[in-house]
């Protein structure tokens, strides 16, 4: 089967499965690779793409067909995407609301794959739900629940194969329940997107997961969705920077632990790995740098004051 055929056989499997999309063959004469599969249960249409054409657009004739939105998930590969007045790139983990009425173009960056999920325009309509395009936050938890929903229903779907229509409009109504917190999140971010705004959600974040050895500045930077040295001019005005002060955020609180009688109970290497240290000899070591006095020194020393 020539590479033409493939292409041409592909495009109608696209058309058959998410309606009217043209598709153009990857650049330098590289031979095209394509396969889409569908599983359709109770009214709701799970599909796996995996290409590596060079250009997916929504046809104006297929832009009139305004029966679904597709939730889709990035598992591989990088796409870039213009859809209505949104403009982004989806990378792997990366989920996306697309609006199958505006113009949508997709531009693979050599091999993906994704999930796309039929969402009925009508029931988003009834749950109040705007169709406008755009990524989902990673900040929001709803977020990695509707990646595992996708995966649940793409990787096993002989097991909904007898699903009936019930558990279907129940599976969509959580969906789209997950789908409009994540959605929220996206606008709250979009809203805070100066540098004040971020150092308040850097500081949040850090709060929320001093308890977690493995925090970093990569993974801070990975939730304000910035790059390290955007993070690390957050945080310039600070001593040694953002690493210090999640170190010195993980001391204070350890401090009012050793200062708490309630908290007697707990060893030093209890309260080191209750704030994240790796181990009680690195918290006794970064303890008494800023408060010159070993943790049971200050324990004890705070027992007589009292």
């Amino acid at each position: 089967m020539s590479n033409a055929h493939c292409l041409d056989q592909w495009e109608v499997d696209v058309q058959r499965i998410c309606g009217g999309f043209r598709i153009s063959p990857p650049a330098d004469q590289r031979p095209f690779a394509g396969s889409i599969h569908a599983a359709v249960w109770s009214g709701l249409t799970v599909a796996n793409i995996r290409t590596n054409a060079a250009n997916i657009w929504r046809t104006r004739e297929g832009r009139q067909d305004d029966r679904f939105c597709f939730l889709v998930l990035q598992r591989r590969g990088v796409m870039s995407v213009l859809n209505g007045q949104q403009d982004f790139a989806l990378r792997p983990g990366d989920m996306a609301l697309l609006d199958s009425c505006a113009q949508l173009q997709m531009r693979p960056h050599g091999f993906i794959e994704q999930i796309s999920v039929h969402l009925p325009r009508t029931l988003m309509s009834q749950t109040g739900q705007s169709t406008i395009a755009g990524k989902l936050s990673l900040r929001s938890p709803c977020t990695p629940m509707l990646r595992e929903m996708l995966h649940q229903l793409q990787s096993q779907p002989l097991a909904y194969g007898s699903a009936q229509v019930a558990d279907s409009q129940a599976i969509q109504t959580a969906m789209l329940t997950l789908l409009r917190r994540a959605r929220d999140a996206s606008a709250e971010q979009s809203l805070d997107s100066s540098p004040h705004g971020q150092r308040v959600l850097a500081e949040r974040f850090i709060a929320q997961n001093l308890s977690e050895p493995g925090l970093s500045p990569t993974h801070v930077a990975h939730y304000l969705g910035i790059s390290l040295r955007q993070l690390y001019r957050l945080f310039d005005k600070e001593e040694n920077g953002i690493a210090r002060y999640i170190t010195n955020m993980r001391l204070a609180r350890s401090e009012q632990d050793l200062r708490d009688r309630s908290s007697n109970r707990l060893s030093i290497t209890d309260i080191a790995h209750k704030w994240g240290f790796f181990d009680s000899a690195q918290y006794c070591r970064a303890f008494k740098r800023r408060y010159e006095l070993s943790p049971r020194q200050f324990r004890l020393q705070d027992d007589r004051v009292v």
